[in-house]
């Protein structure tokens, strides 16, 4: 039943509920139930109309997203009509109010054209806010811009959030959520292989450490599918360790060749995260430098000389190229000394450049090489230098505040002062020079004796200017007394020569205090301690 005209709500409840009862009754008794009527206190508007003071209710907005997208690396995503993916807001109460649309993304920008009237609030960045009519809004979304971070791929998460600001009704301000996947894809087509690149051929000189670098390796489909596996291998020429094969960077002694030298060659295999892999070979070609000028046992002090250079040279420069590193008394004097360092059973090379200048603006470099072999002393830590001091004696030594650039042993024989020279020096004497990190500086020398120090015996140094002396509290026994530490400073009483120059030289050897013992010459037995030994060259 349709009623010319509404009710207040209230009242159209009461006189519906009225005309359900009666067309429940029987058409006889629906007269007697009809109820007297009731006054209306409202009188009815003007043209015969009834004032309708029902509240409106709002309705939220609603946000038509597409499905998951897919876009490749550095392409941007469009989203509109005409691609399929259009983002759409509809409010079915906007009653030409305007709404209120933000969208978000996890990674990258977003961007719209900005030319509809409605008002668009960080354009090109991460987030965006486009504020308008549901048209205005709606021709900003059709052709809104994603665009990935540069040289990225991965998901990202797209939020679009609508709010229609509370237009119209209650309960005011309603707003809807909805979110879009999407992947930035690592390639448009299917995946490219890596393109190894194993550098320039090299040519180098015998016993040089040589550096392959294969780190320019690359991958046509980006950087984060670069290469992740890297091998090395050796497929000519003398054999040679590597150091690093399985790394972009690898390294190796060159080996010992003829006089002609010899070729080397390896390949790099390049693996990207794909599993896709390419290969790339590089030769070194290796350059005879000579017969090495001599071969050292470890522990023992060698000179180097620049022969034929003494006369004309005014600087010399003097450079250690490759083999185990050790420590120059002197870069730039013409017969630097170095102590042979320690080496495996297979020995090592140690190869030097000499470069000079010469009083008429000449000058040139050459290559020396020194041949280090094991002095087959053991019983000593792995990390401790051994050398002989005397004939029949085995001793370590480490330094800690410098390095060695002199070790030998002497006959104390040698050394005429009476004056509280120590009795039993059972080991000799032990020079050692220590070049320190700066002049004024401070040095510990620890030595390793094969046998305990019997209890009575000392430390005993000897300089020029001061004579024999006991090292006393600067030097300690560790408990066993099968090693003693020495603290010495340069310009101290136990430096030979009292100048500060950067080297703290040592004259000193175990002893034991008593009646002083006439001096000799030569070597012999006695409590001045056996045969004296220069391990030093001349």
């Amino acid at each position: 039943m349709k009623l010319p005209f509404r009710f207040p709500r209230g009242r159209r409840f009461l006189i519906f509920f009225i005309l359900i009862s009666l067309c429940a009754l029987p058409p006889g008794e629906r007269a007697a139930a009809e109820p007297p009527a009731v006054p209306d206190s409202d009188p009815p508007a003007e043209d015969g109309a009834f004032e309708d003071d029902t509240e409106s209710v709002n309705d939220p907005p609603v946000n038509t997203v597409p499905g998951p997208q897919v876009t490749p690396r550095n392409i941007p995503l469009i989203f509109s009509a005409l691609n399929g993916n259009a983002l759409i807001v509809s409010d079915p109460d906007l009653n030409g109010g305007n709404l209120r649309v933000t969208i978000r993304v996890s990674r990258g920008t977003l961007s719209v054209e900005g030319d509809s009237g409605a008002l668009v609030e960080m354009n090109g960045a991460d987030a965006l806010t486009i504020t308008g009519s549901q048209g205005a809004v709606n021709t900003e979304l059709d052709g809104l811009r994603y665009d990935p971070p540069p040289d990225w791929h991965g998901k990202v998460t797209l939020t679009m959030e609508s709010n229609d600001l509370g237009n119209t009704g209650t309960p005011g301000p309603l707003t809807d959520q909805d979110s879009v996947e999407i992947t930035v894809a690592v390639t448009v087509g299917p995946d490219q292989p890596p393109i190894a690149d194993a550098g320039p051929d090299l040519t180098v000189d015998e016993y040089r450490q040589v550096i392959l670098d294969g780190s320019n390796s690359s991958d046509p489909d980006g950087p984060e599918n670069r290469p992740v596996d890297y091998n090395w291998t050796q497929t000519a020429g003398p054999a040679v360790d590597l150091e690093g094969a399985d790394t972009p960077v690898a390294a190796f002694t060159a080996p010992e060749v003829g006089a002609g030298g010899d070729r080397l060659s390896f390949l790099l295999t390049v693996v990207d995260s794909r599993n896709a892999a390419d290969t790339d070979e590089v030769a070194v070609t290796v350059r005879n430098i000579g017969e090495p000028i001599g071969t050292f046992p470890e522990g023992s002090t060698v000179f180097l000389n620049a022969p034929g250079f003494e006369e004309e040279a005014v600087f010399y420069a003097w450079n250690q190229i490759s083999g185990p590193s050790v420590a120059l008394s002197d870069e730039h004097a013409g017969r630097p000394s170095f102590v042979a360092p320690i080496v495996g059973p297979e020995g090592a090379v140690l190869v030097f450049q000499l470069t000079i200048e010469t009083g008429d603006g000449g000058g040139g470099s050459e290559t020396f090489s020194v041949r280090i072999e094991d002095n087959g002393i053991t019983g000593f830590p792995p990390d401790v230098l051994t050398f002989t001091p005397i004939l029949t004696a085995e001793m370590g030594i480490a330094v800690d505040g410098g390095r060695l650039v002199r070790l030998r042993g002497l006959d104390p024989a040698q050394i005429q002062e009476t004056m509280n020279r120590p009795q039993s020096l059972i080991y000799g004497l032990i020079e050692a020079a220590v070049k320190t990190g700066e002049p004024g500086a401070g040095a510990s020398i620890t030595f390793y004796l094969s046998d305990p120090a019997e209890e009575g015996f000392s430390w005993f140094g000897y300089t020029e200017e001061d004579g024999w002396f006991d090292f006393g509290s600067d030097a300690v026994f560790n408990p066993d007394r099968t090693r003693i530490t020495l603290r010495v400073a340069e310009g101290g009483m136990a430096d030979r020569d009292a100048e500060i120059n950067g080297i703290i030289g040592v004259l000193s050897g175990p002893g034991k205090a008593g009646t002083p013992t006439p001096p000799r010459s030569g070597g012999g037995s006695g409590d001045s301690g056996g045969c004296f030994i220069d391990i030093a060259l001349p």
